[in-house]
């Protein structure tokens, strides 16, 4: 009797199925997250196996598995992932002052990103013939990198001509509320 309307709501709209089984994977994800220890799997496992998991999807040889079980085994993996990100020991990574160097222009990066690639994009598909609609192959991947890394160049030469002096311009622009006033002695004993 308690599964009549759940039966009945599935007779009637077939994509309710489909619904209920997205919600279940979303469960499972946040199953995994929440889980109060690591689970007992090497941590590199799982980054590996989702990343070879999209490259077969990708290269199109799990035609086969249906949109949801390839969704399914994906979000599996990605829940491993996170469970194992959440309950590491923070530490500071190898690489911090590489880290430290790319964030010094994150915002220039941001404003100029996606514009560049669009311009990027439609200009080598004009005057080359490469570009957005390329097949997937080693070429389009070096493509791929080449324009990745002149953004990356675009948008540190922008950040040397902005980023880098906003405290000067600040100090210049908005002096501090205080600047001139006398500073308070200290109460007298």
């Amino acid at each position: 009797m308690a599964g009549w309307p759940v039966s009945s709501c599935l007779r009637r709209a077939p994509g309710c199925c489909a619904i209920l089984g997205y919600f279940s994977l979303w469960l499972l994800g946040a199953t995994l997250c929440c889980l109060p220890r690591r689970l007992p799997v090497p941590a590199w496992l799982p980054p590996l196996l989702l990343a070879s998991l999209l490259t077969l999807v990708r290269l199109r040889l799990l035609d086969g598995w249906s949109v949801f079980q390839q969704d399914l085994v994906i979000a599996a993996l990605l829940g491993l992932w996170l469970n194992q990100l959440e309950h590491q020991v923070a530490a500071a990574p190898g690489p911090a002052a590489w880290h430290r160097r790319l964030a010094g222009f994150s915002y220039s990066l941001y404003l100029v990103h996606w514009p560049l690639a669009l311009l990027l994009s439609v200009v080598l598909d004009k005057f080359t013939g490469h570009g957005h609609r390329m097949a997937f192959s080693a070429g389009a991947v070096l493509l791929y990198g080449a324009v990745l890394a002149f953004i990356y160049a675009f948008a540190w030469l922008v950040a040397q001509g902005t980023e880098r002096h906003t405290a000067s311009i600040r100090g210049k622009c908005l002096p501090s509320p205080c600047a001139g006033l006398p500073l308070p002695l200290p109460p007298a004993a």
